[in-house]
């Protein structure tokens, strides 16, 4: 992979020098090829799966309509999409049993708003007596036709609730986001807290990182070209998953804000683990931390206030929790000021590795 140094600045040459090298290290690197490619080919298998599972289902929905919208008759257009208008609001949810699969009430003015680009807010029922991969078509085709509606502002925020006939409200689950949140998390935490640590050490032991320190190169400029190698790698492999996965739904500025957030601060973990531990440690230790990063993705398919205090509390400690409850707000379609204190918890744990990573390194630098 080359990267053009020719007009940079000289340390700028020399750290981009380092990226190169290592992003060659690591596709020369079987097992971190490997690492690499699996959740690419997880997206994938999904991917040929999912079609098939739901290709022969009829979508019965259920829609009243205040104001006269266009949404309807762009639903009833699709394949396999049957649309039943009813009278009231109430008898969308009296009726949202058997085979229909979701309810939808469209308020008056809703096209108007969403013309405007004030992203007014839709909440679709769920029957939760439908069948799963009915429920997770209709969101896939639903979430694919607002999207199409975004110029480029979220159209529509999307609040799904799952109705039990005659019960309470249920968290509903989509498969596809479920998938992508976890193979955003899995990407972030494979590349970075499982490559660097390798690369530190694999350094030491073969010269490399003795040659570097003796060339101009600071070991600032040895770990910013180690960081924008992990870096770039991620971001490649997240923009394929998110092609397979539809993460380019919703709020794409939000996902991608969250993701990059969440790489930086598993490049400043990576690292520190790189720093701390031993040859022998860090397999043990990346693999601990990897578990550890990607348990919240684990729950993302329902409301953490619905979990048992103490697995609260745990999640919470987690920094990537953060990117987890911003990515459902984002792939849903809701705003800034929705994610924006989620946004803010991963830039302040991200910041706080970082400087723990400086205050390590002054103590006992990289040898």
């Amino acid at each position: 992979m080359e990267i053009s140094t020719t007009h940079l600045p000289a340390r700028w040459q020399l750290i981009l020098s380092i990226a190169r090298k290592d992003i060659i290290t690591i596709l020369n690197h079987p097992y971190h090829l490997i690492s690499l490619f699996v959740p690419l080919f997880v997206s994938l298998v999904f991917l040929v799966l999912m079609p098939a599972l739901s290709s022969s289902d009829t979508i019965r929905v259920l829609i009243y309509d205040k104001g006269s919208s266009k949404l309807p008759d762009q639903l009833a257009l699709l394949e396999d999409m049957e649309i039943e208008r009813v009278g009231t609001a109430t008898a969308v949810l009296e009726q949202l049993t058997g085979d229909a699969v979701a309810g939808i009430v469209l308020p008056s003015g809703f096209d108007t708003a969403v013309s405007n680009g004030r992203s007014p807010e839709l909440t679709i029922y769920l029957n939760s007596e439908a069948r799963s991969s009915s429920i997770a078509k209709f969101q896939r085709f639903f979430v694919e036709e607002t999207a199409a509606l975004r110029d480029p502002a979220p159209a529509v925020q999307l609040n799904w609730e799952a109705h039990q006939p005659g019960g309470n409200e249920m968290v509903p689950f989509s498969i596809e986001k479920f998938l992508f949140t976890t193979m955003a998390l899995l990407t972030t935490g494979v590349v970075t807290c499982s490559t660097l640590p390798h690369l530190l050490h694999e350094e030491k032991e073969n010269g490399t990182l003795h040659a570097l320190l003796s060339s101009p190169a600071t070991q600032a400029d040895i770990l910013m070209g180690k960081g924008i190698s992990t870096f770039t790698l991620t971001m490649i492999v997240i923009l394929v998953v998110s092609l397979l996965n539809q993460g380019f739904v919703g709020s794409w500025s939000i996902t991608l804000t969250a993701i990059m957030l969440t790489t930086l601060f598993m490049i400043g973990l990576g690292l520190l683990l790189g720093l701390l531990m031993h040859k022998n440690q860090v397999k043990a230790a990346a693999s601990i931390a990897v578990l550890v990063i990607t348990m919240p993705s684990w729950f993302s398919a329902t409301s953490i206030e619905s979990l048992a205090p103490v697995t609260r509390l745990i999640l919470r400690l987690i920094p990537t929790q953060y990117m987890v409850e911003a990515l459902n707000h984002s792939l849903n379609g809701r705003s800034w000021a929705a994610s924006g204190s989620s946004l803010l918890i991963l830039l302040t744990w991200t910041v706080g590795i970082y400087l723990v990573l400086v205050w390590h390194l002054r103590r006992t630098g990289l040898q």
